[in-house]
C-alpha cells in the first residue's frame, strides 16, 4: 500500500487488454480463489474484480473447479470495477495525506544541530542527510553483520530515517576489522572501506561514536566492587580504556565476631576511563558491561568521522582547524 510504484503501475493496468472474465452463474462460493489469490482483486463471483490490484497470476482460475474464471484478451469490462472506490478511499483524504508525508518525512532537519545519541551508523557511512538519500533499507549490512550489531531504526533518526541501520551495541558489537557492511552496500551508502582504513594503521582509525561511563552504575566506582572486563575487551591498540589503580576501604560483608559490627579491609580497584581520542565506537565495552539492566558504560554517535559537527574533542572542530 505504500509502493509508489505499485500504485503507479495499478493505474494503467485498468486499462489493461488481458483480463479476467468471470461467469457469476456458475460460482459456488467454495472461495478457493479467494484462498489462492496473490492480490487483493475480489476473484470470487458475484461481485465485479479489481483489475488494478490483480497481479496476474491465475492462480484463481486453476483452483476454480467450477471453471467460473477465465483470463482472456479484451475481456469484458461489465464485471470489472473500472473507477476509484471513492467510498473508502476518498480523493481529499490521499491528497491530505500525501501533502503531509512530505514535511513529516523531512523532521530530520533537526538532526543539524540535535544529534541522537543512539543513531549510531555502521563504519564507512556518509554523513547523515547523504546517507538518509542512499540508503535504500536493503538490510543487506545488517544480514552480513557477524556480531548481529546493526538492526533497523525505528523513530530515532526521525520517519526519514525509518528502518535504517543503527548500532546497538547491548546486542552486538562491531568487529573492529570487520568491513564487511560497505562490501555489500548497493548505493554507497556505506564506503568501501579496508581493513587498514577503520583500524588505523598508518592514519586516524574510522570512528563511530565514543563511550562513556556512568559512575553512579560503574562497579569499581560505586561499589567499590573489582572488574575490568570492558578494559580486557576493548579491541583498540593502544587501548581506549585504560585504568586507575587505587585502594579503597570497605566494609565486611561479614559481621564481626560475637555480634561485633563489621571489620573493614582494603581492597585494591582498577578503575576504568575512557581516552576519547582512542575511542572508535565499537561497542565491545557495551556489550560486555556485567550491569544487566542498564551498563554502566555506553556508547553515543558523538566524536563520528563521518561529522564535522557531531564531536566531543575540540581540535577535531573546523573551528579550530581555522584557528
Amino acid at each position: 500500500m505504500l509502493c509508489p510504484l505499485g500504485a503507479f503501475l495499478g493505474v494503467f493496468s485498468r486499462f489493461a487488454l488481458f483480463g479476467m472474465t468471470k461467469d457469476h452463474a456458475k460460482c459456488t462460493d467454495c472461495n478457493l480463489c479467494l484462498v489462492h489469490c496473490q492480490g487483493a482483486d475480489s476473484p470470487q463471483g458475484g461481485v465485479k474484480w479489481r483489475q488494478d490490484e490483480c497481479h496476474m497470476c491465475m492462480n484463481c482460475e486453476t483452483a476454480c473447479p467450477e471453471d467460473v474464471i477465465k483470463f482472456t484478451f479484451l475481456p469484458n469490462r461489465k464485471s470489472t470495477i473500472t473507477v476509484p472506490d471513492t467510498v473508502r478511499r476518498t480523493a481529499l483524504a490521499s491528497v491530505g495525506a500525501g501533502a503531509m508525508f512530505l514535511p513529516a518525512a523531512r523532521i530530520a532537519d533537526s538532526l543539524d544541530v540535535n544529534y541522537h545519541p543512539k543513531v549510531i551508523r555502521p563504519p564507512g557511512a556518509v554523513e547523515e542527510r547523504g546517507f538518509l538519500e542512499r540508503c535504500i533499507r536493503c538490510a543487506e549490512c545488517m544480514k552480513v553483520c557477524p556480531n548481529n550489531a546493526l538492526h533497523p531504526a525505528f523513530f530515532e533518526a526521525g520517519i526519514e530515517g525509518l528502518w535504517t541501520p543503527i548500532l546497538i551495541a547491548r546486542i552486538g558489537y562491531c568487529e573492529f576489522s570487520c568491513v564487511l557492511c560497505g562490501q555489500v552496500c548497493p548505493t554507497g551508502a556505506i564506503q568501501k572501506i579496508d581493513e587498514k582504513e577503520k583500524m588505523g594503521v598508518g592514519q586516524p582509525p574510522i570512528k563511530i561514536g565514543t563511550a562513556f561511563y556512568d559512575h553512579g552504575r560503574c562497579l569499581p566506582w560505586s561499589m567499590q566492587t573489582p572488574c575490568i572486563v570492558c578494559e580486557e575487551f576493548c579491541p583498540t591498540s593502544p587501548k581506549a580504556i585504560w585504568v586507575e589503580e587505587v585502594d579503597a576501604t570497605v566494609r565486611d560483608s561479614k559481621p564481626g565476631p560475637d555480634g561485633a559490627p563489621p571489620a573493614y579491609k582494603t581492597v585494591h580497584l582498577q578503575r576504568p576511563h575512557v581516552d576519547p581520542s582512542l575511542c572508535v565506537g565499537c561497542g565491545a565495552c557495551e556489550k560486555v558491561c556485567p550491569v544487566q539492566d542498564q551498563p554502566a558504560v555506553y556508547v553515543t554517535s558523538v566524536g563520528e568521522t563521518r561529522s564535522k559537527t557531531n564531536v566531543i574533542l575540540l581540535e577535531n572542530t573546523s573551528y579550530n582547524q581555522k584557528t
